[in-house]
């Protein structure tokens, strides 16, 4: 009897043993598969700014990759004090900005606007004083492909 009970007891554990490795396995596979594989990529549309929705909306499966680059740049440093349209927010709407102002001065800008007021460009002076003297803080590290990127996705809105 003694021997039986023993017996059932180390198959329960090795039953249990054995569902922890298989755990274990499939946890590892998981992490070690690529996560394209397990991740669905959402089906969603997004807007510029972040005051209203007035803008139409634009799949982001059909925009190209620049656009999307833009995008996530645009939503990481630009949409807390702009929108594409041409309402303002913290900061000027930048619909149109690429018809305003030159390639070059936009890089400026962007890069070191405190540069560009010292110069005293008018249109910044006028930017500085129409916000409530609130200087844009710089971007150093955005290169020109990365402003060409935010620029291409502000042109996605009419």
């Amino acid at each position: 009897m003694k021997n039986r009970s023993i017996n059932q007891l180390s198959k329960a554990i090795l039953a249990i043993l054995g569902l922890m490795c298989l755990g274990f396995s499939i946890v590892i596979i998981i992490l070690l598969t690529p996560g394209e594989q397990f991740i669905q990529e959402p089906n969603y549309s997004f807007y510029c700014g972040v005051q209203s929705e007035t803008e139409p909306h634009t799949d982001i499966t059909q925009i190209s990759v620049l656009e999307q680059r833009g995008m996530i740049l645009f939503k990481e440093s630009c949409a807390p004090c702009h929108q594409c349209s041409s309402e303002a927010l913290v900061g000027p709407g930048l619909k149109g900005i690429s018809s305003r102002k030159s390639f070059r001065w936009i890089v400026n800008w962007i890069q070191n606007p405190s540069k560009v007021l010292k110069k005293r460009d008018k249109y910044a002076l006028k930017l500085f004083e129409n916000f409530n003297r609130a200087e844009m803080p710089a971007f150093p590290n955005y290169k020109k492909e990365d402003i060409k990127a935010i620029l291409a996705y502000i042109e996605l809105y009419p």
